[in-house]
């Protein structure tokens, strides 16, 4: 008896793009998407590998005898949704041996197959992440001032991170910046700061001009404060 299922094989395209990281890869799976389509429209109950990869080849896409290449699986799936969801005589598959499709081989419903096959794979390299972090027993994080970007580094099992910290002042950059915030020179210039760091002019009569944007005695004190 050949499998059928209702899931329409649109949810199995669109799992196989969302997984797809090649723009080659998503291209050659609508290509084939819509070949695959056309021949439900038509009443075809040809679906085999030949006779799509024909019409995908003819179209620009892979060639037919590339259909049989391991790393075509997910193509051979995507016409396998189609055959199961019209009724056609299913594929004589190859052979599969990893891990995941041992487990779900015996899934008599093929577009369930697949999206259980994409749920496994991502739980794998969710997994294969958390080992190599598990791996680092000890992690150093190494604040010495530093110019560059942040860097981590692993070595021998120990993690270390390297933070990069601010600005560094000499003494006539500092005596500068704290000249431009003194209430001295404020008080010259006739500007009042408020409470969310914004420099304003008074010009009497209630009116002010903003003279530096909100954040900007915030942000010097800050770089004040940097060691």
């Amino acid at each position: 008896m050949n499998n059928t299922t209702r899931i329409h094989p649109d949810t199995i395209h669109d799992v196989m793009l969302s997984t797809a990281g090649h723009p080659t890869k998503r291209r050659n799976l609508s290509m084939i998407h819509e070949v695959c389509r056309e021949r439900e429209k038509l009443g075809s109950q040809d679906f085999s590998l030949k006779s799509v990869g024909e019409a995908v080849e003819a179209r620009g896409g892979p060639k037919v005898k590339a259909l049989w290449n391991p790393q075509s699986a997910d193509y051979r799936k995507l016409i396998e949704s189609w055959q199961a969801y019209v009724g056609a005589p299913a594929l004589r598959e190859l052979a599969k041996s990893s891990t995941v499709n041992v487990v779900t081989q015996n899934i008599p419903d093929p577009a369930t197959r697949i999206v259980v096959e994409k749920l496994m794979k991502e739980r794998n390299n969710l997994r294969s992440e958390v080992n190599i972090l598990k791996a680092q027993t000890k992690f150093v994080i190494d604040k010495r001032p530093k110019v560059a970007t942040p860097t981590v580094s692993v070595a021998n099992g120990e993690m270390t991170l390297e933070i990069a910290s601010g600005p560094k002042l000499n003494t006539l950059e500092r005596e500068a910046i704290e000249h431009a915030i003194s209430p001295e020179f404020w008080r010259t210039e006739g500007w009042v700061s408020e409470k969310n760091g914004r420099v304003v002019k008074d010009l009497g009569e209630g009116r002010t001009r903003t003279v530096f944007k909100p954040g900007f005695v915030n942000a010097l004190r800050k770089i004040l404060d940097t060691k």
